[in-house]
């Protein structure tokens, strides 16, 4: 994350997210980690072998995603996919996070 963006935890970027894509070594490591098969959290890309994009929850939530207390959390935080590692990285996620920020 960028040293001059604070996270206030709001999770909205990881919520109804256009997509989340995976690489074969991500999908391989969040795999072994979680015990999870890779079907429970992931859709293969068509016509792409070894691509992949994160599922996310009927309610538009990433399904890593866990809400407790009042408190988002992500339940694979320390491998999480490199998108979400580099969250926000654009001029248009940057200027959203700011606008979050109280």
């Amino acid at each position: 994350m960028s040293q001059n963006i604070s996270c206030i935890t709001c999770a909205e970027c990881c919520k109804n997210y256009p997509y989340i894509s995976l690489s074969q070594s991500e999908v391989i490591l969040i795999a072994k980690c979680t015990t999870l098969n890779v079907d429970q959290f992931a859709e293969s890309k068509e016509k792409e072998a070894g691509s992949y994009f994160l599922k996310f929850n009927k309610n538009g939530d990433c399904y890593f995603l866990e809400y407790d207390n009042g408190t988002y959390c992500c339940q694979i935080y320390e491998i999480r996919p490199y998108i979400c590692r580099n969250y926000p990285d654009t001029t248009i996620q940057k200027e959203y996070c700011k606008g979050k920020i109280k």
